[in-house]
Order: C-alpha cells, then sequence, then structure tokens
C-alpha cells in the first residue's frame, strides 16, 4: 500500500521535510518547531499530537519509541504543567523522526489453508459454555482475506444547507461539525474540540439546527450525569467557533442518534434518564419531551409520553412527537395546555412524522400511512400495505410530500407513491432493499436511497414510475434522510462518509469524510476515533454454516460463513454490544441505548419468537440446561427460561453487568461495577461467593475504582481466571480463594477475556486505547503457575484471543493487525509469528471466532471480515 508521503522542498542544509497528508496537523507541526508548547497551547498541541499519532498507526508504522512518550503523558488530561508541555514537544519530536524514516510493520502469510477442514460450531461467547476461546478445529493457515461484509455506525445525522453551505456533524474526537462549500465539498470552517480520550470525549451524531446566527448540535457519549456528554453546542454560523454549551442531560451514545429540533424561539429534545453509573444504575430510554429558549437556555416545560424513537419536529407554534405506543401528539409550544391534540395508531410510530401547511404524515409499523389535519388531528385518510417486515425496528421511512402527492419508502423494499388529498395509491416501485431514508423530490424527480447503499432516481410525476439512474454509492447502509438542493444531492451513510451526487446523472460530485482522514490508494486513512465510546464490541458467533454477528447500527445478521452473503438481518432499537448467542435453533441477543428488551429469534430466518424487557444488556448471555444467564447495564443478573423468556430469579448487584457470564451447568459466574465477581448458584441465583477487587484508580480510565468490565471469566480446571486492572488472577472456581496472580509492569493494565488451550492462559494488555492507541501485547503465562511463556507485540488491547492446538489469532486494539502466532513459543520468551493481516482498523472489545479454517472478527474499519 502507498503510504502517505509527500516530500516538500527541503530548505538550505535541513533534510527533507515529510508531509503527515493532513494539513492542519502539519500546520501545528510548523508551530511546535517555531516555538515550545505552553501551558495555553498544550492541549490544542496534545490532541494535535494524538492525531498524528493516529495517523500513523492506522498507516501501520512501527510506534514503540513513542510509548515512552505516552506513560509520561499519562492516561487523562489534568493540567498543562510545564513537564507536561516539555513532554508534548519530545512527543512531536519522536513522530517527526517516525514521519521522516518510517519503520512499516509488514504483512506476513503463512501456509496454504485446508481445503475441507472440520468445522466446530463457536456458539457462545468465546466459543463455550466456560469461555476458553479454544477449538480443534484448525483456523487460518494463510492469513488471507476470505471476505467482508460491511456493518457500519447508527448514522441518522442528516446534514443542514443554507445559502450555498452544508453543515455536517462529525461524531469524531477532535472535530464536532463542518461547514463544507455546497459545490466543492472543501472545508470553509471546522468546529474543534481538542481531546483524546474516546469515553471522555462527548460524541455529536445530532442533525444540525440552523438558527439566524448559530447552529445547534446535540452532544452524546458515556459516563451518564458524571461524564461530560450533555450539552447541546451553540456554534457561531460564520466562523464555527462555540459560544455556549448548554447542559440538557444526558443521552448514551449508544442510541446512536441524539435528535434535537428548533428554530430561534425554542430548542426541543427527547430525553430519558440514563445514569449507567449510578449505584445502582438508573436507565431510561428517551421518553421525554424538553422545550428549552434558545436565548437563556432556561427550561420552559418537559412533557412525558413514551419511548420516542425519532425526531421532534417544531413547526410554528406545535412541536409533532411520535411514540413506540403509536401515540402521535400535537402539543403546545407556549401556554398552560400542553396537548393540542393526540391521535392513536393501530401500532408503534417508530421514526419521525412529515409536517405540511395542511397535514401529519407518517407511517405506523402495522402497514398503515396516515394523514392528519395538521390543525385538529382528525384523520384525513389513511392507505394500509398490506406488508409488514417484523425484523425491522422501523417499517416506513418518513414520507415527503410535493406536487400533490406522498412518498414513502419502506422495510419491505417498496416506495409507495400516494394522492396527498386522497390517500389513493397511485403508484408502488420496488427498489434493492429496505428503504429508511426518507425520499426527496427535484423537479419532479424522486430521489431514494436503500439499506444496501444504492441511490436511485425515479420520474414519479406519472401513473408509473420510470426509473432515470440507480448507483451504488456506498458498500454501507444509508440511514440518514436525504436532504438536497438545486446544487445536489447529499447522502450520509454509514461508513461516515458524507457525498453530493449530481441530481441529473448520479455521479458523485464529492465525497468528504466525516472523521478526520487522510487517504492512500484510494483508502481512507483515520487521524480520528470515534468519540464517546467503542462502537464496534459485539463478537461473532458460529454455527450450521452461518456467522451472526452485532453491530453498531442496531442490527444483527446472519451471514454465510463461506461466502460472506447476507441471509437475514434483525433491527433493535440501540446498539448491539452483546455476543448474540445461539442454543436450541435460535439466537439470542439484547441492545444498549434503546428500549429494554431482549430477543429469540429464529436463527434459519431470523423471525422473532420472543421478547423480554429485561433492561439494557450490553454483554451477550451465558446459556447451559436450557436457560439464560443476561447481565444488564441495570446491574441485574437474569436467569431466563431459553425457549419462552419467562425470568426464573433475578440476582440484584450494585453495578452494571458488563462481563460475559461463564457457567459449568451448575455454577455461574460473573462481575458487576460494583466491585465483585459472583459465583451464583444457576439453579437459584445464591451467590456461593463473591470476590472484591483491591480498590485503586484504573490504570487507562478517569473511573476511581477498579471493576469487572468488559473482560469476560475462564473457567478451566476448577479455575476462574480473569484480567481486569492491573494484574491476571486464577480463582478457586468452588471457593472464591485467590490462587495465583500475576502482575503487569506499572503503566499497563488488563481489560481483556483470557483464553486457554489447557496449558497457557492467552491474556492481552495495552498501555491505552483511549485515544492514544500504544502498547498493545499478547501474553502467554502458565496455566497453572501464571509463570510468563512469552510475549508478542504488537497485537492484543482490549480484544481477546482465539486458540487451536497450533495457532493463537488475535486482532489489536493500538494497531490495524490482526495476527497469528505459535501457542508453544520459542522458549525464550518469544514466540514465531506465522501470519499477519493488515486491515483498514483497529479490534476493540470484538473478539475473534475460528470456525473450520477460518477466523471472524469485526474491526473499526466497517466490516466483518474472514481470513483464512
Amino acid at each position: 500500500m502507498t503510504q502517505l508521503l509527500v516530500l516538500c522542498a527541503s530548505v538550505s542544509a535541513q533534510p527533507a521535510w515529510v508531509s503527515s497528508g493532513i494539513g492542519d496537523i502539519d500546520a501545528i507541526r510548523r508551530r511546535v518547531a517555531a516555538s515550545p508548547t505552553s501551558t495555553a497551547e498544550a492541549r490544542e498541541r496534545q490532541a494535535s499530537l494524538y492525531s498524528w499519532l493516529r495517523l500513523l498507526m492506522h498507516q501501520g508504522a512501527e510506534l514503540r519509541a513513542f510509548e515512552a512518550i505516552r506513560r509520561a503523558l499519562g492516561a487523562n488530561w489534568t493540567e498543562a504543567t510545564p513537564r507536561i508541555c516539555r513532554t508534548i514537544d519530545e512527543g512531536f519530536q519522536v513522530l517527526e523522526r517516525v514521519q521522516a524514516s518510517p519503520s512499516w510493520i509488514p504483512e506476513v502469510r503463512g501456509t496454504r489453508p485446508a481445503s475441507t477442514p472440520a468445522r466446530t460450531d463457536w456458539p457462545l461467547f468465546q466459543g463455550n459454555q466456560a469461555q476458553t476461546g479454544f477449538t480443534r478445529d484448525p483456523g487460518p493457515a494463510a492469513g488471507r482475506l476470505a471476505w467482508r461484509f460491511p456493518i457500519g455506525h447508527t448514522w441518522y445525522a442528516r446534514p443542514s444547507i443554507e445559502n450555498g453551505r452544508v453543515y455536517a456533524a462529525s461524531p469524531g474526537i477532535t472535530t464536532i461539525l463542518y461547514c463544507l462549500d455546497e459545490k466543492t465539498g472543501k472545508p470553509i470552517w471546522k468546529t474543534r474540540q481538542h481531546n483524546w480520550q474516546i469515553y471522555e470525549t462527548p460524541r455529536v451524531s445530532s442533525p444540525v439546527v440552523v438558527l439566524k446566527d448559530e447552529l445547534v448540535v446535540r452532544e452524546s457519549g458515556s459516563r451518564g450525569e458524571t461524564g461530560t456528554a450533555r450539552d447541546l453546542v451553540f456554534i457561531d454560523k460564520q466562523t464555527g467557533q462555540v459560544r455556549k454549551e448548554v447542559t440538557i442531560g444526558h443521552l448514551d451514545y449508544r442510541h446512536g442518534y441524539a435528535p434535537v429540533s428548533g428554530n430561534d424561539r425554542y430548542i426541543v429534545y427527547p430525553y430519558g434518564q440514563q445514569y449507567i453509573e449510578n449505584v445502582p444504575p438508573l436507565v431510561w430510554n428517551l421518553d421525554t419531551v424538553v422545550c428549552k429558549d434558545p436565548r437563556t437556555g432556561q427550561t420552559l416545560w418537559a412533557f412525558r409520553v413514551g419511548d420516542i424513537s425519532g425526531d421532534v419536529v417544531v413547526e410554528d407554534d406545535r412541536v409533532f412527537v411520535a411514540t413506540d405506543a403509536g401515540v402521535l401528539y400535537s402539543l403546545n409550544l407556549a401556554g398552560p395546555e400542553r396537548i393540542a391534540w393526540q391521535y392513536r395508531a393501530g401500532g408503534p410510530i417508530r421514526g419521525t412524522p412529515r409536517v405540511t401547511p395542511a397535514a401529519v404524515l407518517f407511517g405506523a409499523n402495522d402497514g398503515v400511512i396516515h394523514a392528519l389535519d395538521r390543525a385538529t388531528g382528525r384523520l384525513q385518510w389513511s392507505y394500509r400495505t398490506n406488508a409488514y417486515e417484523e425484523r425491522a425496528h422501523q417499517f416506513f421511512s418518513t414520507p415527503e410530500a410535493a406536487a400533490g402527492r406522498v412518498y414513502v419508502g419502506a422495510a419491505d423494499q417498496f416506495l409507495y407513491c400516494l394522492d396527498e388529498r386522497t390517500g389513493r395509491l397511485v403508484w408502488r416501485h420496488r427498489l434493492s432493499d429496505w428503504i429508511r431514508a426518507k425520499p426527496v423530490v427535484i423537479g419532479g424527480v424522486v430521489y431514494i436511497a436503500t439499506l444496501d447503499g444504492t441511490v436511485a432516481a425515479l420520474a414519479g410525476e406519472g401513473s408509473a414510475p420510470r426509473e432515470l439512474w440507480s448507483r451504488k454509492v456506498t458498500a454501507h447502509q444509508i440511514l440518514a434522510d436525504l436532504t438536497a438542493s438545486a446544487t445536489g444531492l447529499l447522502v450520509g451513510a454509514s461508513d461516515l462518509f458524507l457525498c453530493s451526487l449530481d441530481p441529473l446523472h448520479g455521479q458523485v460530485r464529492w465525497r468528504h469524510s466525516l472523521l478526520e482522514a487522510s487517504s492512500a490508494d484510494g483508502e481512507r486513512v483515520l487521524a480520528d476515533l470515534v468519540a464517546g465510546g467503542a462502537d464496534y464490541q459485539s463478537s461473532p458467533t458460529t454455527a450450521a454454516g452461518r456467522v451472526y454477528a452485532g453491530g453498531p447500527n442496531r442490527f444483527v445478521y446472519a451471514v454465510d460463513s463461506e461466502t460472506g452473503q447476507e441471509i437475514w438481518r434483525f433491527e433493535t432499537s440501540g446498539q448491539v454490544s452483546g455476543t448474540p448467542i445461539v442454543a436450541e435453533g435460535r439466537v439470542y441477543f439484547g441492545q444498549q441505548g434503546g428500549d429494554k428488551n431482549f430477543y429469540a429469534v429464529d436463527a434459519a430466518n431470523g423471525r422473532l419468537i420472543w421478547k423480554k424487557p429485561l433492561g439494557w444488556a450490553w454483554v451477550g448471555a451465558g446459556y447451559a440446561k436450557g436457560r439464560l444467564f443476561v447481565g444488564t447495564v441495570e446491574g441485574d443478573i437474569h436467569c431466563v427460561r431459553a425457549a419462552d423468556g419467562e425470568i426464573l430469579w433475578t440476582r440484584h448487584t450494585t453495578g452494571g453487568v458488563y462481563p460475559s457470564p461463564a457457567t459449568d451447568g451448575q455454577t455461574v459466574y460473573t462481575g458487576a461495577w460494583g466491585g465483585h465477581y459472583y459465583a451464583l448458584d444457576a439453579e437459584t441465583g445464591d451467590i456461593r461467593w463473591a470476590y472484591y477487587l483491591p480498590r485503586g484508580p484504573h490504570p487507562f480510565s478517569q473511573r476511581a475504582v477498579i471493576s469487572p468490565d468488559s473482560g469476560a471469566p475462564l473457567l478451566w480446571n476448577g479455575r476462574l481466571i480473569v484480567a481486569v486492572g492491573p494484574a491476571a488472577l486464577a480463582l478457586d472456581a468452588a471457593t472464591g480463594k485467590r490462587l495465583w496472580e500475576y502482575a503487569l509492569p506499572p503503566g499497563l493494565g488488563f481489560n481483556v477475556s483470557p483464553a486457554t488451550d489447557g496449558e497457557r492462559v492467552y491474556v492481552s494488555t495495552k498501555i491505552d486505547i483511549n485515544g492514544g492507541n500504544l502498547g498493545a501485547r499478547v501474553i502467554a503465562l502458565d496455566a497453572l503457575t501464571c509463570k510468563l511463556a512469552w510475549e508478542h507485540q504488537p497485537g492484543g488491547g482490549m480484544t481477546a484471543a482465539a486458540v487451536t492446538p497450533s495457532r493463537v489469532c488475535f486482532g489489536s486494539s493500538t494497531d490495524p493487525f490482526f495476527s497469528c502466532v505459535d501457542p508453544k513459543g520459542n522458549g525464550d520468551g518469544t514466540t514465531r509469528l506465522l501470519w499477519r493481516y493488515k486491515t483498514g482498523g483497529i479490534v476493540e472489545e470484538s473478539c475473534p471466532a475460528i470456525y473450520g479454517n477460518k477466523v471472524y472478527f469485526l474491526s473499526t474499519h466497517g466490516y466483518l471480515y474472514a481470513l483464512e
């Protein structure tokens, strides 16, 4: 791959200066070279330093020379001391040397893969009930790509257009808003946030509200009300500078979208209490409409209506909001009488209504499209499609109305054209996939986007549509509403690109990354990370020739294990962070960020079998003897009958339950943020023992206490092995007594699921993945004594290993490589690299699965990968 080396003219006797490929980074480099960092400049320069570090990391540069700088700067921002300023300058000097003379980590290929390997199901997190991460299948021998399947973000954040400018939100650590020239896509200005810590930095994934002099966006993120992601941000329309921030309350980033609407008199948004770090945690979906004065930030009123999936719509003196209960409200913005009218549909209304001067148009999940009188709420007409896709959480797009017609897309792949006055069907046209984005109309032409990344143009004014063009714009889903003017058609996709299409022929006029990046060989190379928290956390499972994977886009997929072809998809209301497990012919999974449902679907076709409001489930379920063991963000551990979802018992804890439960069928082992690991009787939920982790600061987080987190326990040979904070521990599975402890050197930390082949335990660690991605390595310990057998770098971090008798396979949270090494080691503290494959991103908390001669994993590149 061509690296980003742009040689600039040398000055006198100085060596040639090498551009990073990003002008903003290069500008800071010149300023650092010209003058030492002052305390006033430190935060901006450190943020830029880490952007440069991430850019080099994503290219595959060897960066161990920077590890001492990363340790000296620490994991979290405190204050700009003179020592910190000097260290920042030293960090720039280190990266200057790397940029001028980079050492690129090479890809390495292995041997030919087995042609007809045995295939053993990997149906649970880490493969089995004990979560050992081990299989006797041969695994991938060559380290080459078999296929990749696109899984993007939940990107509903549509841009705004005004006076030749495009305003588009960015979910990045470094940038929250772009102002682009509508014709060229070139940035006019950017709104920056000088941060680098993923979980402590707000994410902006909202629409852009355009006021007279300001723009308004909404934050989401992590840490609940104790975190920083709680504000509306008001931005100067001409300069991009932040004018003020108004605190409105936390929105969990796993909701995926941060709705906000308004004008110069009122800012309105849905809100729900999401205090995941409370003791006990308190979690509600967005269920309350809040109205604020944009000038003062004062709350004018708040009104609870029930779960809200889409935007609230502000028009004149009213706000219109649809609810999951199937009620559409028209609320008065002013005065004491809050409800102007309400209308109950026959199914959930999941989406945003379209408000015209005369009517309110929307579709409900029972397959019926409605038109209501805008003033009174009286039904004008309804149209039943006789279609329903139960695997879609939202069936209809937001309608569009133009020239006496209403256009509505649906999950049955049809675009419906109805007479605006009568609701009579004029025509319907089948497209290539589900339609979620609101269509737009320009000059009598209807433009539609589908979930397979296709945009089509239809001449729709006659009695039948005529396709003018159809273009595959992206491999990823298009969820955000289309936006258009006479200049162009704007399409925002879940790969976090915004592109402008020529309405006449569909050619891409420009494409702009919504994350700070450069490019090489046509591929985006990121200098940024998505803020708020890790998105690619779900781990794939395999069974009966299929791979099952959840995504940040709210979907669970079944994919053919050999070809990567989609078999079915199922949509939830929030991010699927936990592992979709397979048992009894069903797939079980939860979600976080939306409603509280936990799902069981048919493994063959994805059809719903049952759902139960158990709570937000970040983690996948454990399974044994017809029972599921489900941990929730609210701090509950439920035992659920797998056949019908009946709750058999519940154990309450004092913090969110994030480790995937391991079990031997008699006892269930997991942990919670309150600080304890638990052994629970599988039949009754009674506590057999609890082990409390030592108090102390977390090695790479602002959280003050070391607690069980996403790293899951491993059950082997009467031992429960965990890796959290500064040490890996083996506990007696029967008593909870500590048998051994492997302590890391200072500056490293564990938050990982261990794996074992019965001889060695494989764990990984890192300096940090919280924006300054460095230092990941995989460690092999003797399973009985915890003596170090070997260490391999780079690789590992927050992700686990998947192990066969002859291979240890792992991704990396701090570089773009997936690797395979010899489990036995070389006898000198090292091991032999068998192969190494470069992807376009890192592996966060997603853990790989081995099936036959392939390994499957999720990458921040936006793909489920299969390597063989």
